[in-house]
């Protein structure tokens, strides 16, 4: 899962301008993945440059979604990790 964590970050460093406000996590209760990324990255995530660069923000698939987000197609998997400025989804 660190790996997944360094891919992460290489991917949001590259793509993202530095001004987006957060990382929004979008999860369901039963995701394994999701439980897994609480277990091995979640705690540590603020911590780092990444964290403090973009808060994650945790979102529930079937209850807190679209919301007042616009996104840029479906969410159909996850986790899915959005970067969002401004509830408009960035990357």
């Amino acid at each position: 899962m660190r790996a997944s964590l360094i891919a992460l970050s290489l991917a949001v460093a590259t793509a993202v301008p530095v001004a987006a406000a957060e990382l929004v996590m979008v999860r369901t209760p039963e995701c394994g993945y999701c439980r897994q990324w609480d277990h091995e990255v979640g705690r540590s995530y603020p911590a780092t440059d990444l964290g403090a660069a973009l808060p994650v923000s945790m979102r529930d698939l079937r209850r807190e979604m679209p919301g007042r987000l616009t996104l840029r197609g479906p969410i159909i998997y996850t986790p899915t990790f959005l970067v969002v400025d401004r509830n408009r989804e960035i990357g």
